[in-house]
């Protein structure tokens, strides 16, 4: 594992059975990217939740490809002038795997021996605690 992120990383997310314009393929999909860098991430956070554009603009940047062709059946690449035109269960799907990202993407490695974030703050010890007596 490195420090910087792999700006090549991606996974495929499947948004189901295709409904391009005479069903050229059996399903619909989209390579989102998974490591994001410091920098993106900022960016990300600080696109204008008020303009449409500026965000699909930001969101268009992690989704390097996909299958979707435009409504006249030809090849629509991901662009921002593509994500705003998406029906939104499509764009849901594709900003929850961007989510999914950044979450994966912000979380440091435990150093060796260290607690994971998903352990039981809990003690693994077998031995059962008595609570001590309150001084008077």
């Amino acid at each position: 594992m490195s420090r910087f992120a792999d700006l090549n990383a991606t996974d495929t997310v499947d948004l189901g059975e295709c409904l391009c314009p005479g069903a050229p393929h059996d399903s619909d999909w989209a390579r989102v990217r998974t490591q994001l860098s410091a920098q993106e991430i900022t960016s990300l956070a600080g696109a204008d939740t008020i303009d449409s554009e500026g965000i699909a603009g930001a969101l268009a940047a992690f989704i390097p490809e996909w299958n979707l062709l435009g409504p006249n059946g030809e090849p629509w690449p991901p662009s921002a002038d593509s994500l705003v035109a998406l029906m939104p269960p499509t764009l849901q799907a594709l900003v929850a795997a961007i989510s999914r990202a950044v979450e994966e993407s912000s979380v440091l490695p435990n150093r060796s021996g260290a607690r994971s974030v998903a352990s039981s703050r809990a003690s693994a010890s077998t031995r059962r605690r008595t609570p001590g007596k309150r001084g008077t």
